[in-house]
């Protein structure tokens, strides 16, 4: 699984973002349900996905095997597709990933598809932002899409995966209804699940990638995790090109590659309870 979730930054001056975040563990685990232990971790997977003409954005959680090989083909067809590119209304767009990923599933062998699986979409189209999961039940077989609401304020689009419930409960930690609903606010929510370490499925650092209303613009993120920079998972070793990426710390603050804040907010997370005692809580309840 993962932790994966969306957010939408108004601000003062009408500026919106719509961002989708997540983790980069892919984990192999023994056992169910309570059992289930961590067997093996890939901490460095790209887990959101862009499209190169288009502002729209795919990330996912669930079934690892089924979703990389196919939202990896999924981006690199839609970057070509005509129909997709050129379509008129975010309805269209809406039917042809889900007729994709359907006739995927349709091909994929049934017996090693094991879990669950969302596929999360943000888009841009006509001025407009929108954001779609598409939804398989392993128990039932059952495939549907639905809409996420996008708030009128700054707030929460989705929160998935396996660290659902511990994203939700960090946002708490972090005071999101008391006065700091900031976008920085949300990112760190995730970073301190990842840190805690309260969820075995998520782990790695975070990746982040954001579509801007007002320039039409879709920009992904490195981030500076642990002394090094990643963008999407990947070690951003070689240095992304500046015009095409922020650089941001795990408090959000944005970077230069030589480790300079710049352009900062002078708004701050403050948590209710630190790190460990808030996981000792949440593991006590």
């Amino acid at each position: 699984m993962t932790t994966i979730a969306s957010f939408i930054s108004i601000s003062d001056a009408g500026k919106k973002n719509l961002s989708m975040i997540s983790d980069s563990r892919i984990s192999w685990t023994v056992g169910k349900g309570k059992e289930e232990q961590l067997k093996s971790k890939f901490d460095y997977s790209q887990k959101i996905f862009q499209l190169d003409k288009t502002q729209d954005v795919l990330g996912y959680c669930g079934d690892s095997l089924f979703c990389l090989s196919n939202i990896s083909r999924i981006v690199s067809y839609l970057n070509k597709s005509e129909g997709f590119l050129n379509s008129d209304s975010i309805e269209n767009k809406k039917n042809i990933i889900n007729e994709i990923l359907d006739d995927s599933l349709k091909h994929y062998p049934i017996e090693e598809l094991n879990h669950n699986f969302m596929v999360l979409w943000n888009s841009l189209h006509k001025e407009k932002l929108s954001s779609f999961c598409f939804k398989y039940k392993f128990d039932s077989k059952e495939f549907k899409c639905y809409e996420n609401t996008i708030p009128l304020t700054t707030g929460l689009v989705f929160y998935e995966g396996s660290g659902r419930k511990f994203y939700l409960s960090a946002l708490g930690n972090l005071r999101y209804r008391e006065g700091y609903n900031y976008s920085r606010t949300y990112f760190r929510a995730l970073v301190d699940v990842i840190e805690s370490m309260i969820d075995f499925k998520t782990g790695g650092p975070p990746q982040m990638i954001t579509i801007n209303q007002n320039i039409k613009s879709v920009v992904p993120s490195s981030i500076l995790y642990k002394g090094h920079y990643y963008l999407n998972g990947v070690l951003d070793i070689f240095q992304s090109d500046l015009s095409d990426i922020e650089v941001r710390d795990c408090d959000f603050n944005y970077l230069t590659y030589d480790g300079k804040q710049r352009n900062n907010y002078n708004f701050t997370s403050i948590r209710k309870l630190e790190l460990n005692d808030w996981k000792k809580k949440i593991k006590s309840s």
